[in-house]
């Protein structure tokens, strides 16, 4: 399983490139260059701007809880939710898993800070229709269907099965931060 540059026309993937670089915004947007990024930008802005700004509420509310949470996210490896979505969607509905997306349930809990895996503890995964998904992000959902039709589509251009939607639900004591991920199942 590899990332994939989303920028349009590009193959670039994080084995033929050095390394791909993360939307500085949403976080969910792998990039090759700046140029793939600027070309992506317009089909790329309203998911990133409405996830930019949960983000950012986030951070405004608890902003330990996103730090813990982004290097616990780091320290995991590049393939978590890849390896969840391929394992609860894909395998258990290898036909039906685009009608279909996860909630993975962490919590945040006392750890050594030189040891960010620790920082959070599995709580619940579960799988659900998509017609749920509305009533979990208690929103618009446009922004996350066209992102995910345009991950579908780039993971296909590479030669993968598609994407799978993954939604991150970290909670702290403070608060619960609900963050969406299209991912490459491969």
């Amino acid at each position: 399983m590899s990332r994939l540059c989303a920028g349009p026309s590009c193959f670039n993937t994080d084995q033929s490139a050095n390394q791909l670089r993360l939307c500085g915004k949403c976080k969910a947007a792998h990039y090759c260059s700046k140029e793939c990024q600027r070309r992506h930008w317009p089909s790329h802005r309203l998911f990133c701007q409405k996830q930019g700004a949960q983000i950012s509420m986030v951070l405004a509310e608890c902003p330990s809880l996103h730090k813990t949470y982004s290097l616990w996210r780091k320290s995991m490896g590049a393939f978590l939710c890849t390896w969840i979505c391929v394992q609860g969607l894909v395998l258990k509905f290898p036909h039906g898993y685009r009608t279909k997306f996860m909630v993975l349930s962490i919590i945040e809990r006392k750890h050594d800070p030189s040891l960010p895996e620790t920082a959070f503890a599995f709580h619940d995964v579960s799988i659900h229709d998509m017609c749920r998904l509305q009533d979990l992000l208690r929103g618009d959902t446009d922004e996350v269907g066209s992102h995910m039709v345009e991950s579908e589509r780039l993971a296909k251009r590479h030669g993968h099965i598609g994407a799978a939607l993954l939604v991150i639900q970290a909670t702290s004591s403070l608060r619960t931060a609900t963050l969406v991920r299209v991912e490459d199942p491969g």
